[in-house]
């Protein structure tokens, strides 16, 4: 009887196996495999580029620019003037528009990037879909100033339900902002940036770490995600490190201010407080010191002791300012503690562009070894990457025709 059902379960699980791959297959998305970002081209060159792959098939994908309004910065919209509080901004220009294109090759799928300037247009770039991939290529008689900021737009891929979005920049990667055990702060500093900031409105500040704490500890408080318009000198971010005591008051140990420059690079600081800045560095060497922890130890037995001679009073016997030197000592206790664990601690940031639906990050920092520190800096001595020289006015150009000889090579528009 077993031998004879043995035929049945295998049948059964190999259409299961089957049915498992056949719904793999089916259920397996347009965009599987896209990436979330890619690097535009050298816009000096107007040659044809594949981006990314992107097999369709049959199916319909419609394409947007994220990002058109934000990819310039704007002057004089910031804030509004005092002596009309009142007075409505305008909403902002929109330097960049996606437009549908003609393609005399019915296979292929165009969109021209249009750049807008004092309300005349001019085709910056133009993107083809063919079935298969995405392919870019940029009109040069735009100048290179105006091309450039493209790269702070975003793609927003739709097919049916299905979306996706692609950043068209990639991130920077850099070191983290690694405390100097000498001076108790830290900072970084990019090369200069090929694709210039968007609007300080549309770039956010996260701050990821600080050592071993991260937002959500109970006793470091880090400041939300801001907006890279709302930082300043006047108005820093600050991790503050706070301790409290049995009774629940809580009081502040120290905090780190942390500010952020950015003109054609990128620039970040941890400055530790104003009132602890000339002996801070010295206060992080001396609780990094293992004979602290004897300090540390008579500091406990004496909490011990005070809390012993406590338990042993009647509660209207118990004097104040017992209480006060246990919190005293905790508190000391515990500043010792975080200073020891920030010792060469590094705190990570994150500079993105939100465009409401979707972020594109432009820096990202990391943890280095000592190798890829040494490495680091053998790099920057041989400086940043120098971009082209800009070509063409400053004016943009007048429409240009659709199809005809500045469509993609090999390809007919």
């Amino acid at each position: 009887m077993l031998k004879k059902m043995r035929f049945p379960y295998v049948s059964f699980f190999a259409s299961l196996l089957l049915l498992l791959l056949l719904g793999g297959t089916v259920m397996a998305g347009v965009f599987d495999g896209v990436p979330k970002y890619v690097a535009l081209p050298d816009c000096t060159k107007e040659s044809t580029v594949k981006l990314f792959p992107l097999a369709t098939g049959e199916k319909a994908v419609t394409v947007e620019l994220l990002g058109g309004e934000i990819a310039i910065p704007q002057k004089g919209t910031k804030k509004k003037k005092k002596s009309d509080p009142d007075a409505q901004t305008p909403p902002p220009a929109e330097f960049y528009s996606l437009e549908e294109g003609k393609a005399k090759d019915p296979k292929l799928t165009v969109w021209n990037i249009k750049f807008n300037q004092r309300g005349r247009k001019a085709t910056c770039a133009t993107i083809a879909l063919d079935g298969e991939s995405v392919k870019f290529k940029w009109r040069t008689k735009v100048p290179q100033k105006f091309l450039l900021p493209v790269g702070n737009c975003a793609l927003k891929l739709t097919c049916g339900e299905e979306k996706h979005y692609i950043a068209l920049r990639k991130p920077v990667q850099m070191e983290s902002i690694l405390l100097n055990p000498k001076t108790g702060s830290g900072s970084i500093k990019s090369q200069k940036m090929e694709i210039p900031f968007p609007s300080p409105d549309a770039m956010f500040l996260e701050v990821q770490n600080l050592g071993k704490f991260k937002p959500g500890d109970t006793s470091v408080t880090f400041p939300p995600v801001t907006r890279l318009s709302d930082i300043s000198p006047r108005e820093p971010l600050q991790i503050n490190f706070t301790f409290t005591d049995p009774n629940g008051n809580a009081a502040q140990l120290f905090y780190f201010d942390v500010l952020v420059a950015y003109k054609t690079n990128f620039s970040a600081s941890l400055i530790p407080p104003k009132e602890l800045a000339r002996d801070f560095g010295q206060r992080l060497q001396i609780a990094s010191d293992p004979q602290v922890d004897i300090q540390i130890t008579n500091m406990q037995k004496k909490i011990q002791s005070i809390k012993k001679k406590l338990d042993e009073q009647e509660a209207w016997r118990r004097n104040a300012k017992d209480t006060q030197e246990i919190a005293m000592l905790q508190q000391q206790i515990s500043m010792i503690e975080k200073l020891r664990s920030i010792h060469d601690a590094d705190a990570k940031v994150r500079l993105f562009i939100d465009y409401g639906e979707a972020q594109a990050d432009i820096i990202l920092t990391e943890t280095l070894t000592v190798e890829q520190r040494e490495e680091a800096k053998q790099s920057k001595r041989k400086g940043g990457k120098q971009t082209a020289k800009e070509t063409g006015n400053a004016d943009a150009d007048e429409e240009e025709a659709e199809d005809g000889e500045n469509g993609f090579e090999g390809m007919k528009f």
